[in-house]
């Protein structure tokens, strides 16, 4: 004979399997993720990964040879600073969709994340997974 809870334990395995395959995918996307940026006169380029990490920097012609170094160094912290920028935004997107309702993913996606802001209702989010 069956358990009469058989059939929702079978049902939440179920939805579990589901929200894994969600994440899974979503984390996979999250990997892909390569932001590039090129600097307003065009001589450089910076590539980011995902998780904001430069992958790729590449020096276009020699004018960069003509910048003092303070003036290289704030063109390329303004790149490589723009494409971490659109990384995070394109990551926090994709965790956004798949986060509960009233989790504030760009909180979690800080350095120094406030717990509290990131749960500011528990009861909202526990409704929400059970929609």
């Amino acid at each position: 004979m069956d358990s009469p809870y058989e059939e929702e334990v079978s049902k939440l395995l179920a939805e579990l399997k589901e929200q894994r395959e969600k994440v899974s995918g979503a984390v996979e996307d999250m990997h892909a993720v390569r932001e590039t940026v090129v600097s307003k006169n065009k001589m450089l380029k910076a590539t980011v990964d995902g998780q904001g990490k430069l992958v790729e920097l590449e020096f276009r012609g020699d004018r960069w040879r003509d910048l003092s170094p303070a003036e290289l160094s704030a063109i390329v912290i303004e790149v490589v600073t723009g494409a971490q920028e659109r990384s995070r935004g394109i990551v926090t997107e994709l965790a956004s969709a798949m986060a509960p309702e009233g989790v504030n993913v760009s909180e979690l996606l800080s350095e120094k994340p406030d717990i509290d802001a990131l749960f500011p209702d528990i009861d909202k989010m526990w409704r929400s997974f059970n929609e």
